[in-house]
């Protein structure tokens, strides 16, 4: 539009100029007749061109003022990378049962904290406070687990079951011993910021204190809420 525009100021400047000129010419002394009428004729075509010329040039700078200047800005892949998720902080509730407890509290509620750097794999950590004369039990252990392809394989939003296996260490009532189990869970919400889940474990405890060794079977459930880190 630009270029328009001064293209269109150049030739008006030229007929102009070339008006000016036909001016002279019919101004002068003695001129013939013929020749007036030539110069009169051709000042008409020009007069008339300057007219059309100033008036597509005054429609041309309506335009020019009601532009309107459109800016697109648009971010290259690569250049600005999202934040990337390192791992994800699940705090969750414990409820831990004994199925042969003796003389012994069968029923535990605790807290705990797992570091999930992905389904296939996490460390998780949990407390359960002294209870009567009960000693404070804590159990240590990894887990890896994965997801049904038949049910969505993770991808869902909302109820996404999964299937895993633990092993650690478990210091309970204040004996030591080697857990080993395995687990059952469902992401009741799934979103890249945000994670509900439950489960539940099935867990054995074996303990080399004595001769022969030992053995606990407990069941676990926990509801956690997921946070990125």
């Amino acid at each position: 539009m630009t270029r328009e525009y001064f293209d269109r100021d150049l030739a008006i400047r030229n007929l102009e100029l070339t008006m000016s000129r036909l001016h002279d010419l019919a101004k002068r002394p003695n001129a013939d007749l013929k020749d007036v009428i030539a110069v009169e004729n051709e000042m008409t075509r020009v007069r008339g061109e300057l007219e059309r010329l100033h008036g597509e040039q005054r429609l041309l700078g309506d335009r020019v003022a009601r532009a309107t200047l459109t800016v697109r800005l648009s971010m290259k892949h690569g250049v600005h990378a999202e934040p990337e998720l390192k791992f994800e902080l699940v705090p969750h509730l414990t409820l831990l049962h004994l199925v042969d407890a003796g003389g012994r509290s069968a029923n535990r509620a605790g807290l705990g904290v797992s570091v999930m750097f992905s389904r296939w794999f996490s460390l998780d950590f949990e407390m359960l406070p002294r209870k009567d004369a009960n000693a404070r039990s804590y159990l240590l252990t990894m887990t890896t687990a994965t997801y049904s392809d038949f049910l969505g394989g993770g991808r869902r939003r909302f109820f996404n079951p999964y299937l895993g296996l633990r092993v650690g260490g478990a210091k309970l009532n204040g004996i030591t011993g080697l857990a080993y189990g395995a687990d059952v869970g469902l992401e009741i919400v799934r979103f890249k910021l945000f994670l509900v889940e439950l489960s539940g474990r099935a867990m054995g405890l074996w303990y080399h204190r004595d001769d022969p060794p030992t053995s606990d079977i407990v069941l676990e459930g926990l509801l956690g809420v997921g946070v990125p880190f």
